[in-house]
């Protein structure tokens, strides 16, 4: 189960399509009906706390992927079982800054870092944002199969 969720943000236009990609992503990563995320899309003030009180580090950022192993889940309310995958937070303004500096469209921004936080969530890790990573390879790698899926 999937659910979405926008912080001091309007709700974007394409939420049903936005949910349609995170369910293909999910069924393409090998994510079971059974397993539960949370997505949270919102501004860089929300983040940067996020990023404060997670990692220590006082700015935003663009993606922010917790956990089930330590159970630090952002909802705390949110069930913990063997299904639960974790949560994930993104700085819709950092998609947008990140869109315009590689010079690519916001929608496949967003998209690349909902795959590059859900892949946090499975085990993998980057030492650098060189694209060459292979944790960036395979990001790269679904990004594309999922343009082909639709």
């Amino acid at each position: 189960m999937l659910e979405l969720y926008y912080q001091d943000i309007a709700q974007p236009a394409n939420h049903n399509k936005l949910l349609q990609f995170c369910t293909q992503l999910l069924k393409l990563c090998g994510v079971g009906d059974d397993s539960e995320l949370t997505l949270l899309l919102t501004n860089n003030d929300i983040i940067a706390k996020l990023n404060l009180t997670y990692r220590n580090k006082n700015e935003a950022t663009d993606v922010l992927s917790f956990g089930n192993e330590k159970n630090e889940g952002l909802l705390a309310d949110w069930p913990l079982n063997s299904g639960y995958l974790g949560d994930i937070a993104i700085s819709v303004e950092k998609v947008a800054e990140n869109a315009e500096y590689f010079k690519v469209s916001y929608d496949e921004e967003l998209k690349r870092l909902i795959i590059h936080g859900l892949l946090h969530l499975q085990g993998y890790n980057h030492q650098t944002n060189n694209f060459n990573e292979p944790m960036l390879l395979k990001q790269e790698d679904l990004l594309r199969q999922l343009k082909v899926i639709g």
